[in-house]
């Protein structure tokens, strides 16, 4: 069911929008509010460390990959 675009200003009036939502689509709302959820909860616990560099990430990424390389191998 697609829903038009508004503003929603009150609660009640976000609740009436998603008790005309199919179960899919609930479903679809329940992750993305889990996933934001998590994000806030991760952030939280993490806001004292500084923020990774792009050399950081990028020697994580390539340490995923070859342990996924090697478990493939096996």
């Amino acid at each position: 069911m697609a829903l038009p675009k508004r503003k929603i200003t009150r609660v009640d009036q976000a609740l009436k929008i998603i008790g005309q939502l199919s179960p899919e689509e609930l479903s679809r709302v329940r992750k993305k509010v889990e996933w934001r959820s998590l994000i806030a909860e991760i952030d939280e616990q993490n806001k004292h460390l500084p923020p990774l560099t792009d050399e950081e990430i990028a020697a994580e990424v390539n340490a995923v990959r070859a342990r996924k390389k090697t478990k493939r191998a096996s």
